[in-house]
């Protein structure tokens, strides 16, 4: 403001102005700096609180004679009158009466705060509360059985989360004994086998926090040989196949298509054109499901999912 009246009454040059606004920044860097630091160690401290008191909390008693267990090979998960309701909100899913297979490809497709993400967050065992709803092999869950149905899923967000380790490290997360063997069929399986190949290092090559130095495919195939390895009955995704290019899309569908030939995959679709394989094809709206079938039969109908691909026809002829 300063060198603009100067400017204006003459009392200063313009090139003078001009070098002193470009070094102004460089100039005050350090303070944006301390500033900065200043407000991520208020953030740290707030969360290191609440970090110490989930810490020093005291375990809940668990009575392992009522845990359910499901050693044997999962037939049918059911869903019964399942009701969320988020804190202090009207959102949430509400009547929700639902058979799962035991495999296929299953995907939950609907517009933005349909109930989507919430209904997997309940069978992902985000919400205890409701825990009991879910039934495996017609055994209902309860509280103690909440790490036996985590160890039952591999559970694929769309950004993955991969670590300052070894792309070998990085998959072996999900079964540390596992051998080369092992890991190279679940790479395989995952269609990541062929570039970690083209690696100097192969399986040994370090990889950045986050993936840093791999292509958004690379480290989604990374997630789904981890999540094969596991061999988990359920394989939970959450669009899979967003920000890809055509030919990774089409590599990581054909691997999930292939998955889902002996377990039971669960997605949610924002692309409508990733679900026409879909064994059943659930669409919420409102917290509830409106609507299921196959695509074939879903596009015949009038309803939510023909005005989903009404609104996505839409789009892509804007674009």
């Amino acid at each position: 403001v300063i060198i603009g009246f100067r400017l204006f009454f003459g009392t200063l040059d313009f090139a003078t102005g001009f070098v002193v606004l470009l070094l102004a920044p460089e100039f005050y860097l350090p303070l944006r700096q301390l500033g900065s630091h200043y407000h991520a160690r208020l953030q740290g401290i707030s969360a290191a609180v609440d970090m110490v008191t989930i810490l020093n909390a005291p375990l809940p008693e668990q009575s392992q004679q009522h845990e359910t267990k499901f050693e044997e090979h999962i037939s049918s998960i059911n869903i019964n009158n399942l009701n969320f309701t988020y804190p202090n909100s009207n959102e949430g899913i509400k009547n929700i009466n639902l058979t799962l297979p035991a495999k296929g490809l299953v995907a939950v497709v609907g517009a933005s705060g349909s109930g989507k993400s919430t209904l997997f967050d309940c069978l992902l065992g985000f919400h205890p509360q409701v825990i009991e709803q879910i039934s495996i092999n017609n055994k209902p869950l309860d509280a103690t059985s909440m790490s036996t149905l985590q160890n039952a899923i591999a559970w694929i967000p769309q950004t993955p989360t991969l670590f300052y380790q070894s792309i070998s490290d990085n998959i072996k997360i999900a079964k540390p004994a596992a051998t080369q063997l092992e890991l190279e069929q679940a790479a395989h399986q995952a269609g990541a086998l062929d570039f970690i190949n083209t690696l100097e290092n192969g399986f040994d090559t370090l990889i950045g926090e986050q993936g840093e130095g791999l292509s958004g495919g690379q480290k989604q195939r990374i997630a789904l040989a981890r999540a094969f390895l596991k061999q988990a009955p359920i394989l939970v995704l959450d669009e899979p196949t967003a920000h890809l290019d055509s030919q990774t899309e089409q590599l990581i569908q054909q691997a999930i298509n292939n998955y889902a030939k002996n377990h039971l995959v669960l997605v949610i679709a924002h692309r409508l054109n990733t679900v026409k394989n879909a064994s059943n094809i659930l669409v919420m709206q409102n917290g509830e499901i409106a609507q299921q079938g196959t695509y074939s039969q879903l596009e015949q109908q009038q309803g939510a999912f023909k005005s989903l691909l009404n609104l996505q026809a839409q789009g892509a002829n804007n674009d």
